[in-house]
This record gives structure tokens, sequence and C-alpha cells, in this order.
């Protein structure tokens, strides 16, 4: 199974905003991370992980505090491979972009559970 069977929507946002904002947003959309794009470029992400981590400053911006070197993955690479990635890196989300480097989704370490049947028997990552 690919990536782009499992993948889901990207929440994204354009502008920076404080971590209040983005703790707002995450409730209200049960979402767990936010993709800051500015001039069709990915900057950075920001995780639930992220907010807590910095509950004492949530006027601190997006930017203050997001990971800005994200790992990708092309959709048409296979979920052990997703896995593997995640498992080396230890990040629990991989953004999906195509070979133009344009943000396609989002794969999660729940996603490839969900989907664990799919996954080669000799995959290391749980």
């Amino acid at each position: 199974m690919k990536v782009q069977d499992i993948m889901n929507e990207v929440a994204v946002i354009k502008k920076d905003i404080k971590l209040i904002e983005i703790a707002k947003i995450f409730a209200d959309e049960n979402i767990s991370s936010l993709v800051l794009i500015q001039r069709k470029r990915l900057k950075g992400i920001v995780t639930e992980r992220d907010v807590v981590r910095n509950i004492e400053s949530l006027n601190k911006k997006f930017t203050d505090v997001m990971t800005k070197d994200v790992i990708t993955i092309l959709p048409n690479k296979d979920l052990d491979e997703a896995a593997e990635i995640m498992r080396i890196n230890g990040v629990k989300r991989l953004l999906v972009a195509d070979k133009d480097d344009t943000l396609v989704g989002i794969v999660t370490v729940t996603d490839l559970i969900a989907n664990a049947d799919m996954l080669n028997s000799s995959a290391s990552f749980f």
C-alpha cells in the first residue's frame, strides 16, 4: 500500500500566529498539527507537543516554536518506507509532497497503526 492511499488533508495557515490561536484551532478543528506555508513554500510545522512545551508562553508566535526542517515523503512511496522514516527520525508525522515539492497531505503514526496489516512483517517500526 502507498502513502497516498492513507494520507490525510493537512491543515495549513499562511500567516504567523500566536500559540494561543494555534491551541484554539487544534481544539476547534480536532487536529494536532498546523503547517505554515508562505509564498507557496513550506516554512514549518507546529504540533500539540510544541504548544504543551510552551504552555507558559502562549504569546509566542508559530515561527518561534515551529520545526523548520520538516521531513517529507513522496505520495507513491510504500507504507513501510514511511514507517522506517518515522522510526529513524523519531517523528509521528510525515508531510506528503509531490515531486514538485507541492504539499499534498500528511501521514501520521496513527494512520500507519490503523493500516498495520499492510506493513511488511519485517518492518521494525512497532
